[in-house]
């Protein structure tokens, strides 16, 4: 089985991210900060919480920009960021000043709450159902009509191009719930707290074999 990691800088839930894998794979991920050792195939979880600022400021104090930059361009390893870590992989976000890694065309925006049912809050928070724009994709594999994931965010991504648009969820409107870019994939929800999905989508990811 493929090598895994998962970029610690401190924004993120690291602990039940590893429990999670280790349950699914039996291989308990490695936390790192160098990039520099990953192997062509290695797997790498890029996961945040919080602020699209602060994130990406901790990526650029630790010199990890730049590398994530060139390992998602290189192809040589199947990336996987999970809620922030998924919002990092695009151009920037209306949160934060700071750029973001642009991996990913596109842009971050928050749920617009006059947009939304009175009923429904922000942040959109609890278990939703995802569709897939490509059934046919490794990660999309084992979703069905019953697939929902646990959420627990106020900012949507927006991808430049259809065609990297992955998932898609519902909170008064359609938005992205996952992009997608060669051996790269982001996706909104924690599959980490999402029981069976996210144990499968976990799954998949541990067996995507890249290009």
């Amino acid at each position: 089985m493929a090598r895994a990691y998962i970029v610690d800088y401190g924004v993120g839930n690291i602990g039940s991210l590893q429990n999670m894998y280790k349950r699914v794979t039996g291989q308990l991920p490695e936390l790192t900060t160098d990039l520099s050792n990953l192997e062509p195939g290695d797997r790498l979880m890029l996961p945040g919480v919080g602020n699209f600022g602060y994130a990406m400021q901790r990526l650029n104090e630790l010199d990890l920009a730049d590398p994530l930059r060139q390992l998602a361009q290189s192809g040589k390893v199947a990336m996987l960021g999970i809620c922030l870590g998924a919002q990092l992989l695009l151009e920037g976000s209306e949160e934060a000043e700071e750029k973001g890694l642009g991996i990913i065309p596109g842009q971050c925006r928050k749920f617009d709450r006059a947009a939304l049912p009175a009923e429904l809050r922000i942040p959109h928070m609890g278990w939703t159902e995802v569709g897939c724009r490509n059934a046919d994709h490794p990660l999309a594999q084992g979703q069905n009509d019953e697939t929902r994931f646990y959420f627990v965010h106020s900012f949507r991504m927006m991808p430049e191009l259809p065609e990297h648009a992955l998932f898609t969820a519902h909170h008064g409107i359609e938005f992205c719930a996952g992009v997608c870019s060669n051996s790269v994939v982001g996706v909104q929800f924690h599959p980490e707290k999402s029981h069976r999905f996210g144990m499968q989508f976990l799954k998949s990811f541990a067996n995507w074999e890249i290009q």
